[in-house]
């Protein structure tokens, strides 16, 4: 039983490893990006910042928008707020002196905050618009001085129609935070290198571009509206299918976003069940291929530790030793090595929370996010 067991075991450790090792060279490879100090903009660009109950952290959000170093001519900062049962609006209505746009879904919508989701806030926030290139922001990250000179310079450079840029995990140094880091950067390279090489598209709604004729000729959320999450994922795939190549990851830390981590280990479940849920509706099988793998591979880790420990601890040193490459030339680009200090205890909670919330996302189609039943 164990002999017939390891060797689909050993199939899709190959598997894994493969795709892993895809990953890291792709994102080794691709080039880094720096923008000239010396950088005129002649972009015009509106920051869509969507939020609910993010009266926490919105100050600081808009603080870093504002003192970003592109010229107040040539930006607007508008905050969609979607329904917030705190003093979000209320933050953002005190802002309005320095620039930023209160726009109200209460106010478009009354009364229908139950029908109300990230992407209608955003459409909102679009429609009303006036930048030729479109920013996505949430209300719980920040940025850096030169992430808008940084994007727009690049977008001057190349002109392609979406460009998705790199986001970190801020939070303290305890093991759940450090845990999430070490994941985000994971998808980070993995999103890079899909859409280096052109294989899938992911990006992180946080840090993400793309022109508003684009997003206009493509129908906008059209067709994906009905789904509560992947403002991003799905947009990107509408884009790369209708904008063939036109999609970059923009690979500087000048562009890099700070956001803030699950508090908790049930808000993460919650988090994780939202995000793997998106994977049945994903418009392009590469993404259904590496997800069904590396759930695959996560539940045979698992089992084999029941049915053969001999098996789990192969298994388990494979995707170690690919997974340990990966992360370590992440880690350097993100500048925090020190994370890896942790990377055993992280791996080990990273089969068993993918094995876990990967099963559960195929069978929980509904669950409860900032106040709301989402399905």
């Amino acid at each position: 039983m164990a002999l017939w067991f390891l060797l689909p075991l050993l199939l899709l450790a190959s598997l894994y490893v493969w795709l892993i090792e895809s990953f890291r060279k792709a994102w080794e490879t691709s080039p880094a990006w720096e923008s000239d100090p010396e950088f005129s903009p002649g972009t015009t660009v509106s920051i869509i910042v969507p939020v609910r109950n993010e009266g926490a952290h919105l100050k600081r959000c808009l603080d870093s928008l504002l003192e970003q170093d592109y010229p107040a001519s040539l930006r607007e900062i508008i905050v969609v707020d979607d329904y917030s049962e705190d003093d979000s609006a209320a933050i953002a209505a005190s802002y309005a002196g320095h620039g930023v746009r209160l726009v109200r879904l209460e106010d478009i919508h009354p009364g229908a905050s139950a029908l109300s989701s990230k992407k209608r806030a955003l459409a909102a926030g679009i429609e009303r618009a006036g930048g030729e290139l479109l920013a996505t922001f949430d209300g719980d990250s920040w940025a850096p001085p030169r992430w808008l000179s940084s994007m727009a310079g690049y977008y001057e450079q190349f002109k392609p129609v979406l460009m998705a840029g790199p986001v970190e995990f801020s939070g303290n140094e305890s093991f759940l935070h450090r845990f999430q880091r070490l994941d985000l950067y994971a998808m980070n390279g993995m999103a890079a290198a899909g859409i280096a090489r052109g294989w899938f598209h992911l990006g992180n709604g946080a840090n993400l571009f793309y022109t508003k004729e684009a997003f206009l000729g493509i129908g906008g959320f059209a067709g994906v509206d009905h789904l509560a999450s992947g403002d991003d994922v799905f947009l990107m795939q509408k884009m790369a299918k209708a904008y063939p190549g036109r999609l970059a990851w923009v690979k500087s830390p000048e562009a890099l976003v700070q956001t803030v981590p699950a508090s908790g280990w049930k808000t993460l479940w919650l988090q994780r069940l939202r995000w793997g849920g998106k994977a049945s509706q994903y418009r392009e099988w590469q993404l259904k291929a590496i997800a069904v793998i590396v759930l695959s591979f996560c539940l045979a880790i698992v089992l084999s530790l029941l049915i053969c420990p001999l098996a789990f601890l192969i298994a388990l040193a494979l995707k170690s030793a690919a997974d340990y490459r990966l992360l370590k030339s992440l880690a350097r680009f993100f500048r925090r090595e020190s994370l890896l200090s942790v990377f055993w205890k992280a791996q080990l909670c990273h089969v068993l929370y993918i094995a876990l919330s990967g099963t559960a996302s195929v069978f929980v189609k509904r669950y409860k996010w900032k106040g709301r039943k989402l399905r």
